[in-house]
């Protein structure tokens, strides 16, 4: 395959802020592991990017003029984050959905008080619905991570770890064999030969970094099928976030990482990873 002079300044950079990436979620868990954080600091970079992710939702939404609860989504997003440092018992684990339901009452009650301005009252319903879309979508897995990042922070690394090898796997098979697109009308660089790169790179990290999930009795079949299950979720949270950009008619969800977009681009794949994992060993458990 020849490589232009774009695509090779494109990955050279590429090249550059992924591992700096990767070495600062590394010392991020470990000063958490080592030196007493008990996976609070990693709760508070969850709670950061969601905050920013869930800002640049808003930002995208508002740029082509649709009506959205911004000032209550931003409000109980920050509150739930908030709510996320609080320590709850393994035996308390249903409690943290129990908070996402109230939270999500909460702002659908906010929402509509919003709404009833005269400004925005012709389309309250619109805004209140779009609110409680990014609140599930952003807000509710990024708290959940926070939890795990409590309750069992090498789980939540696992869960990244395959998660992000699955889209390296799937940019590098993809930019070198990719010819085959996958669904171009939604996202035109995504290849076939990329998804199954992505796959097959999530289920070998998921096998090789089986020891964090922290179960032994999960043997090389369930972890493969974590494996399985955490790519599908990745690959249908980063084309779900193509939808959202191919609707605003944007490339990034912002600039603030060149050549990898926003921070909603960097974090698209876990929002729909973190729960389907959750899910996933609760039924092999």
């Amino acid at each position: 395959m020849v490589w232009d002079d774009k695509r090779k300044q494109a990955l050279k950079i590429r090249f550059t802020i992924g591992p700096l990436l990767l070495l600062a979620i590394g010392l991020i868990y470990y000063i958490d592991v080592k030196w007493g954080g008990q996976g609070r600091l990693s709760a508070g970079l969850l709670a950061i990017l969601g905050l920013v992710g869930l800002w640049e939702f808003v930002a995208m939404w508002k740029e082509v003029k649709r009506p959205i609860a911004a000032a209550p989504l931003m409000l109980i997003g920050l509150l739930t984050f908030i709510a996320g440092f609080r320590p709850t018992e393994l035996g308390e684990a249903w409690l943290p959905f129990l908070h996402l339901w109230i939270g999500a009452f909460v702002l659908l009650l906010g929402s509509m008080l919003w709404g009833l301005s005269p400004k925005r009252h012709a389309r309250a319903v619109e805004a209140a619905a779009t609110a409680l879309l990014a609140y599930l979508w952003i807000v509710s897995p990024m708290y959940l991570g926070q939890k795990l990042a409590l309750w069992a922070l090498p789980v939540l690394l696992f869960i990244v770890l395959v998660s992000k090898g699955g889209d390296i796997g799937a940019y590098l098979v993809g930019s070198a064999i990719g010819k085959h697109k996958l669904i171009p009308h939604v996202s035109p660089g995504k290849t076939v030969e990329g998804f199954v790169g992505s796959l097959l790179t999530s289920c070998l990290l998921a096998w090789l970094l089986g020891g964090l999930v922290g179960n032994p009795s999960l043997n090389v079949w369930a972890l493969l099928l974590l494996g399985v299950t955490i790519n599908l979720a990745t690959q249908l949270g980063d084309l779900s976030e193509s939808l959202l950009k191919r609707s605003c008619g944007v490339k990034d969800s912002s600039t603030l990482l060149p050549e990898h977009g926003g921070i909603l681009d960097l974090v698209d794949s876990l929002l729909f990873a973190i729960p389907v994992y959750i899910l996933t060993y609760i039924l092999l458990t």
